[in-house]
C-alpha cells in the first residue's frame, strides 16, 4: 500500500465519537441576551449621543457670537470619547457578569458530576436525592449508568449470597452453577455498557 492511499483512507475515515461540549439552550439564550443588551446599550449610547450634540449646535446657533467651528469640533469629539468609554465598560461589566453566570454553572455540572463519580469509585450506587442536582446531558449520563451499575451489582450480591448458603450445604456442583452464572451475568452487563 501506497502512503497516498494510506493519506486518502485517513482522509475518509470519521472520528468514532463525536464530543458536544456546548449546552444549546443556555448558551443560546446568553447569546441572545448579550446581542440584545449590547444593540440596547448602542441605541442608548446613539440617543444619548445625539441629544448632547443637538444641545452642542443648538448653543453654537443662537449664540450671540460667530460659532467657534474648532470649539464644537473639540466638543464633539470629546462627546464621543466619553459615550465610547462608558459604552466600552458597560460592554466588560456585561460580559463580567456573563462570564460569572456562566462559571457558576459549569461549577454546578461539574460538582454534581464529581459527585456521582467519586460515589460511583467506593460503590456507593444509592440514588443522589438533591434538590438541586443539575439536569445537564453529562449528568443524567452519570445518573442512568449508576442505576445500571446498581442493578447489576444487586445481582451479583444476589448470587453471592445463594453462593454462600450453598457453599454452607456442601452442595459444590451448585455452587459452579452460580460461579458461572455470575460470569454470565458480569459479561452480559460488560457487553451492554
Amino acid at each position: 500500500m501506497s502512503t497516498s492511499e494510506d493519506i486518502s483512507q485517513l482522509q475518509n475515515t470519521r472520528p468514532l465519537r463525536r464530543h458536544k461540549y456546548l449546552d444549546f439552550r443556555l448558551q443560546g439564550r446568553m447569546i441572545i441576551s448579550m446581542v440584545v443588551s449590547q444593540a440596547m446599550l448602542l441605541i442608548i449610547a446613539i440617543s444619548v449621543f445625539y441629544q448632547k450634540a443637538s444641545d452642542i449646535f443648538d448653543e453654537a446657533i443662537y449664540s450671540i457670537h460667530a460659532p467657534d467651528m474648532l470649539l464644537i469640533f473639540d466638543q464633539l469629539i470629546g462627546l464621543a470619547a466619553q459615550i465610547t468609554v462608558a459604552y466600552i465598560l458597560v460592554t466588560l461589566m456585561s460580559f463580567l457578569i456573563a462570564q460569572y453566570l456562566w462559571s457558576r454553572y459549569i461549577s454546578h455540572v461539574l460538582t454534581d458530576f464529581e459527585h456521582q463519580v467519586a460515589a460511583s469509585h467506593q460503590l456507593d450506587f444509592r440514588p443522589v436525592l438533591d434538590k438541586e442536582q443539575s439536569l445537564h446531558p453529562a449528568n443524567i449520563t452519570v445518573s442512568n449508568w449508576r442505576c445500571f451499575e446498581a442493578n447489576k451489582w444487586c445481582e451479583v450480591k444476589k448470587q453471592f449470597q445463594f453462593l454462600i448458603e450453598q457453599s454452607e450445604n456442601n452442595e459444590l456442583h451448585r455452587v459452579n452453577e452460580i460461579i458461572q452464572t455470575m460470569q454470565v451475568v458480569l459479561e452480559n452487563t460488560d457487553k451492554k455498557e
